[in-house]
């Protein structure tokens, strides 16, 4: 008795790749994770530069304040032409005119901000855009006085702040979420 196997009939060759429909429904479900993911992932990315920008101007203060301890001489943190979101400078300003001068030693200085990122300050003197430590780290104004006050971050619908003492102690918060201590 002779048999013959047709297992080339039963089992056609396999075929290799997705079919139309298969691909579709991948398309989709990623279409549909990718849409529930991106608000959350560009807030997230928004409190990301947000925090790094806030931490390097207090470093910014924290360098100013010990190289006016270190120098025995007033260090000034100042607002670049076109204000704090255009950056700043950490710098011994001899002449306090808000500005680096020819001659005046520059010890930092931070470039603008991306340009969906916004600062507003309110200082005791808004006279300058400005923030001076005195040869004792004290925060103080070009008239003398104590220079005090703070600074809003913002970055879409995220904010930070960073507040200044009286003393020239800065630290940071997220208003959203402290509203008590910030």
């Amino acid at each position: 008795m002779l048999v013959t196997r047709f297992d080339a009939c039963r089992h056609p060759a396999r075929r290799r790749g997705y079919t139309l429909v298969e691909l579709l429904c991948i398309f989709v479900i990623a279409s549909v994770l990718l849409a529930a993911g991106t608000p959350g992932f560009l807030r997230l990315l928004r409190q990301h530069r947000l925090s790094a920008a806030v931490n390097d101007f207090h470093a910014a203060l924290l360098v100013a304040r010990s190289e006016a301890l270190r120098r025995g001489v007033r260090v000034d943190v100042v607002a670049a032409d076109g204000g704090w979101r255009a950056g700043w400078m950490v710098l011994v300003d001899s002449n306090r005119n808000g500005r680096a001068d020819p001659g005046e030693e520059i010890i930092r200085q931070h470039g603008a901000l991306p340009g969906d990122m916004s600062v507003s300050a309110s200082l005791a003197d808004m006279s300058a855009a400005y923030l001076g430590y005195s040869p004792a780290g004290r925060s103080s104004s070009y008239a003398g006085g104590a220079q005090f006050g703070l600074w809003t971050f913002a970055c879409g619908d995220v904010r930070r702040k960073l507040i200044l003492n009286f003393y020239g102690r800065a630290r940071s918060c997220n208003p959203d979420g402290d509203k008590a201590n910030c």
